[in-house]
């Protein structure tokens, strides 16, 4: 019976006879305690009950499971087992159990057991005993489990540098693996001079918060123009690791704006604008306008990008003035404007001149006015080559669009040409003007009244606009 005072005898073992002196008793329920008594029979009668034998059957062995597993420990657990008062457990790395990690040789445990002091990526075999009052239970059927891989320093990869400024930049990196091993901190290292830059060597340490995956840092106070080297960085219990360094340089400080350019080669229709190379400059940009506000714009000369330090400005009006500005330009911005350039083109040759006022000695040329011009050069000659000049008139300064030609001779063929002028330069010549003086009688041109040395035909001058003819010598005069 499985109670003390036998009120519930098991039904196959209720008054049995046995022949001998044992007997097995079967169909029990593993890890509980039966009562056990006997009585002799004879032909007499039957004995009183012998005193009860007290046994209790051997618990069943339990059933294991994994929980937490680390590089360094796993735990065991498993459910209570009836009838159990302890438990024995053995763990090894031969699945034979021929040799014993540790302690674990038959220890006392209890359900969940953390086994410790393992080694990271390792097999281990668990089994565990039950034992009650009956005795010790079989072995457990074997719980096999590897540790997790033992834990290294974290993994860390760089990334690229953005927002690049003269003095701010933000740094890039990821934490891909943790090692193992809880990240306890992490950030960016950067120096100027250490090109694998690390905390150990006094770079500069700037951290972040989270433990994996990926960072970025914003960082200030950069000098401008500078190379800036750095790594990430991760530390966990196991070490600290590093990418592999990388390096940006911060933006320059915008550059000077130029001084004043200059024009040079000044046509009708181009001329090139100068300046001197600007410090730091990698680029320059041109604006021309016909405004002095830059209100407007010549076609393909706003904003236009200049390589070097000149440009010609082209498909222009003759005798216009144009506005000229620069810009000086790096990665770190762009200047401030230039002095502006004020620059005339040269004028378009004045149109063809003409003529009035024509006497024997004297006549006018007049001509159109040339737009933007500010005075005129005037030639004047009797060959059409004008290889020589009419005393006065070569290359003859005009404010105006006409000009007395003077000091000729009667009876000679002229030849006229205007050129127009501005600070832009001179334009080319105009077509040429063609005049004959009139002849007057006789052979001799005396340009006053000489009665004491005239002779018959001369030609003696009495005033402006009036000729006369001196007949013979008694100084008589006759129209």
């Amino acid at each position: 019976d499985d109670n003390s005072d036998f009120s519930s005898p098991l039904s196959s073992y209720n008054n049995k006879t046995v022949s001998g002196t044992s007997d097995s008793v079967t169909g029990l329920t593993a890890g509980t305690t039966y009562y056990v008594r006997v009585r002799a029979v004879s032909a007499g009668g039957t004995s009183a009950s012998s005193g009860s034998l007290t046994q209790a059957t051997l618990p069943v062995a339990p059933t294991l499971s994994a929980g937490a597993v680390t590089s360094t420990s796993i735990v065991a657990s498993w459910a209570a087992v009836t009838g159990a008062t302890s438990y024995r457990m053995d763990v090894s790395t031969a699945s034979n159990f021929s040799s014993f990690v540790g302690s674990y040789n038959n220890l006392a445990v209890t359900s969940p057991t953390t086994i410790t002091g393992l080694t990271g990526g390792t097999t281990y075999y668990i089994r565990v005993r039950t034992v009650g009052s009956g005795g010790t239970s079989a072995d457990s059927t074997t719980l096999t489990q590897a540790t997790s891989a033992a834990a290294t320093a974290p993994l860390v990869s760089n990334g690229a540098a953005s927002s690049i400024a003269q003095t701010t930049a933000t740094l890039a990196g990821n934490v891909t693996d943790d090692g193992g091993a809880t990240v306890s901190e992490r950030g960016f290292v950067y120096s100027t001079s250490d090109t694998t830059p690390t905390i150990a060597e006094g770079a500069t340490k700037q951290t972040t918060t989270g433990t994996t995956g990926a960072m970025s840092q914003a960082i200030s106070g950069l000098t401008a123009n500078t190379t800036y080297y750095y790594n990430a960085y991760a530390t966990n219990s196991v070490g600290i690791s590093y990418g592999t360094a990388t390096n940006f340089t911060t933006l320059p400080n915008a550059p000077a704006a130029p001084a004043a350019p200059t024009g040079g080669s000044v046509t009708t229709t181009n001329f090139t604008a100068s300046w001197s190379a600007v410090s730091g400059a990698t680029s320059y940009r041109l604006d021309a306008s016909t405004a002095t506000n830059f209100a407007t714009f010549i076609s393909g000369f706003q904003d236009l990008t200049v390589s070097g330090t000149s440009q010609a400005i082209t498909n222009l009006t003759a005798g216009t003035t144009y506005y000229v500005r620069i810009r000086a330009v790096n990665t770190g911005g762009t200047s401030g404007n230039s002095p502006t350039l004020t620059q005339v083109t040269v004028p378009n040759a004045p149109g063809t001149p003409t003529s009035s006022s024509i006497l024997p000695y004297s006549f006018t040329a007049s001509w159109p006015a040339a737009t933007g011009a500010s005075s005129y050069r005037l030639d004047a000659s009797t060959n059409s080559g004008f290889t020589t000049f009419i005393t006065g008139f070569s290359n003859t300064t005009v404010a105006v669009t006409n000009l007395s030609v003077t000091g000729l001779a009667s009876g000679t063929t002229n030849f006229v040409r205007v050129r127009a002028v501005n600070d832009g330069g001179t334009s080319t010549n105009s077509a040429t003007l063609t005049v004959v003086t009139p002849r007057v009688p006789g052979g001799r041109n005396p340009t006053t009244a000489n009665t004491t040395n005239a002779f018959l035909g001369d030609q003696v001058t009495l005033g402006a606009q009036a000729w006369q003819t001196f007949n013979g010598n008694n100084r008589s005069y006759a129209t």
